[in-house]
């Protein structure tokens, strides 16, 4: 004869494996209903551009340079945009026929080497086998950060 102690007995230790059993299965189940909610901890962005020494704006000046049949110049005219040269156009001003070819020359090549570099880094040397006119270029780009600060 089964008494009532043994039936509680098997109601406890089934209640205890059934509860168990629920424990693991619901530890193991991943919720797909609910989205899970993270927490982002962005910081804000605290770099500071510095600010540039130099003013926006177009500025034109002459530059100087010496060749062999005296001394020529160039036009050039530089856009600046927080220090970086946005624009740039060159106009020739040599007297010379050599000196104009050269020029021609410079003025077809020196645009991608200006165009969106500092205007502080600015020092051409040879552009389209120009040696002479990129003296006078840095010339007047001389003159343009003086007055680009002012």
């Amino acid at each position: 004869m089964i008494k009532i102690s043994d039936i509680m007995l098997i109601l406890v230790i089934g209640i205890i494996l059934v509860g168990g059993g629920v424990f693991f299965f619901m530890r193991d189940r991943k919720d797909t209903t609910t989205p899970a909610v993270t927490e982002t901890t962005e910081q804000p962005n605290t770099e500071v551009e510095p600010a540039s020494p130099y003013a926006d704006g177009t500025y034109t000046k002459t530059g100087s340079y010496t060749t062999p049949g005296g001394t020529e110049q160039i036009e050039l005219t530089l856009e600046l945009q927080k220090g970086i040269v946005s624009g740039a156009s060159v106009k020739p001003l040599g007297k010379a026929p050599q000196s104009k070819q050269f020029q021609a020359k410079f003025i077809s090549g020196f645009e991608s080497q200006v165009v969106g570099k500092k205007i502080e880094d600015l020092n051409l040397t040879h552009v389209s086998g120009s040696s002479l006119t990129p003296k006078g270029f840095n010339d007047a780009v001389s003159k343009i950060k003086v007055e680009a600060q002012a």
